[in-house]
């Protein structure tokens, strides 16, 4: 405000300011503020303040202290955060929950097939919500959708799969729309869990070989054996692309080995054997699937809990129906 508020000596900035969230700001400031590192802009405050009774601020003896804007800032951020975890608590509530109940009472009623999408897609919300509700704005979402994305995919293919062998007549399609969406959940997240996807074209490393492997060993190879024991086609297109991108591992280990006028070539030939191993095994897979699909289908029905758990609905009603068809019968012969 005046000419003596703002003053440079010896590349230290002196400037006269208001105390934080004061209220009247009219006028000069009353305490002095220098700033001496121009590039982190540190605030240093040569002033002391106390509140007084109208909610006014004065300047007390000068002394060295750091301007409490972390004070302040960790206040904004509360209130930030607050507001955030209503807002994440409401949407679940208005808007997840709701797809989730609306989606499974159409499942049931009118067996659509893409209602098992939804559902997934409504839980998923719930969590994710939840999620934020609890760890507010200072969240790690990669980290979240890694970790949810494969066990609740894995949990809801599990769960899809030993429903298609449960006793009780159940819609097939909205299960089988259910078990490509909840293998695709599942791949992605394996994939962000493992944090393969970024590594694809590096130099191998004792710390990322183990990566790879458990990706081949606990992802690719379950998926395998869904896509074929269900004859499910997008499963195994997951799987290829697993097997591509796992190839394209093994060309780069080896083109760090290499010169690098040899990359080309190595890219070339591991890529043609991965192919040409893909075109052996699908034309190996299609003489042979329905002898595999019987064999697992078989195992899984034996471990099958809904079919443990639930009645044979099918059966209980079959003897009703037959004395009906037989009183039917007996009508029309004494007619």
């Amino acid at each position: 405000q005046g000419p003596y508020d703002f003053i440079v000596d010896n590349s230290t900035l002196w400037f006269k300011d208001y105390p934080p969230w004061s209220g009247d700001q009219t006028g000069s400031g009353t305490l002095v503020y220098s700033i001496d590192n121009y590039e982190r802009m540190e605030v240093e405050l040569h002033s002391t303040y106390t509140k007084s009774k109208s909610n006014q601020y004065y300047a007390e003896e000068p002394s060295t202290m750091p301007l409490p804007y972390e004070d302040v800032a960790t206040t904004d951020d509360d209130d930030n955060n607050f507001c955030w975890t209503k807002h994440s608590a409401l949407a679940v509530f208005v808007a997840a929950l709701p797809v989730v109940l609306a989606s499974f009472a159409l499942w049931l009623k009118r067996k659509a097939p893409s209602m098992a999408i939804t559902v997934y897609i409504g839980l998923s919300a719930c969590a994710y919500f939840l999620y934020l509700a609890i760890v507010g704005r200072n969240n790690d979402s990669d980290g979240f959708w890694g970790w949810w994305l494969t066990i609740s995919g894995a949990l809801y293919l599990v769960i899809l799969c030993d429903l298609t062998h449960c006793k009780r007549h159940l819609a097939r399609n909205p299960l089988i729309w259910g078990i490509n969406v909840s293998a695709l959940a599942f791949f992605i997240g394996a994939i962000i869990l493992t944090g393969i996807l970024p590594d694809i074209f590096q130099s191998s490393s004792s710390t990322t070989v183990w990566k790879w492997i458990v990706f081949n060993v606990f992802v690719l190879i379950p998926l395998v054996i869904v896509g074929v024991g269900y004859s499910q086609i997008f499963v195994l297109v997951l799987c290829a692309i697993g097997w591509l991108m796992t190839a394209l591992k093994i060309g780069s280990a080896l083109a760090a080995l290499a010169a690098p006028a040899a990359n080309v070539p190595i890219y070339f030939v591991v890529l043609a054997i991965s192919g040409l191993l893909l075109a052996g095994a699908g034309w190996w897979l299609n003489k042979n699937q329905d002898e595999f699909s019987s064999v697992l289908l078989y195992h899984m029905e034996r471990l099958s809990l809904s079919r443990k758990l639930f009645p044979d609905v099918e059966l209980q009603e079959s003897p009703g129906r037959d004395q009906g068809d037989a009183e039917l019968q007996e009508g029309e012969v004494s007619a």
